[in-house]
């Protein structure tokens, strides 16, 4: 009932952080896209097996050399009023850990991570990958566990848009720019088949 209300409500005016609070906290994951509801269904156990997995390795990473702070779903990113999201993963720098509130992350984290379910892969590549760059977020990855894929987007600081990707495919392992100092093994983030 609060989500209909929610979604006509969205057709008449903006939808922010007022009404976001207000939903109910019933599992279901909601974001708001430059005022507009989206609702997305719980990830299937594939998604979730490759986030855990790609958590932990960033994890690992992270706190042995006390970079900052990794965060997975659901955690709250608001990038303005009317855009709040709940991406997979984020990684936030021990400089810029002033944006990790006691219920948001308020600002662009350093790298956004979305993983592709059916559900969600659209919105991921498209609408997503536009406001993230728009709002500041420096480095988003797209990782898709179907096809074993990871594209990497990194966004120059002139720019309020990403280049081209760099994409990663099956066990590939590489340095990536962020976190500093992070190899990323491909094959350690797909679940066995």
């Amino acid at each position: 009932m609060a989500e209909e209300r929610s979604r006509s409500s969205s057709a008449r005016r903006k939808l922010g952080w007022e009404d976001y609070q207000a939903f109910p906290e019933e599992g279901t994951r909601y974001e708001i896209l430059d005022g507009k509801l989206a609702v997305t269904p719980t990830p299937f156990i594939l998604h979730q097996r490759v986030s855990r997995n790609l958590e932990l390795l960033l994890y690992n990473h992270i706190s042995a050399y006390n970079l900052g702070e990794v965060l997975n779903a659901p955690v709250t990113v608001v990038l303005d009023e009317h855009t709040i999201l709940e991406p997979d993963l984020v990684f936030v720098s021990t400089e810029r850990a002033h944006l990790i509130g006691e219920k948001a992350i308020a600002g662009a984290p350093d790298l956004v991570i979305e993983i592709l379910s059916p559900s969600t892969a659209r919105r991921d590549r498209t609408v997503k990958l536009r406001l993230y760059g728009r709002f500041g977020v420096p480095h988003y990855w797209i990782v898709d566990p179907s096809a074993r894929e990871l594209f990497a987007f990194e966004r120059t600081p002139s720019s309020r848009a990403f280049g081209p990707a760099r994409v990663l495919r099956g066990n590939e392992a590489v340095e990536m720019s962020v976190p500093k100092g992070f190899r990323l093994e491909l094959g350690k983030v797909w679940p066995a088949r």
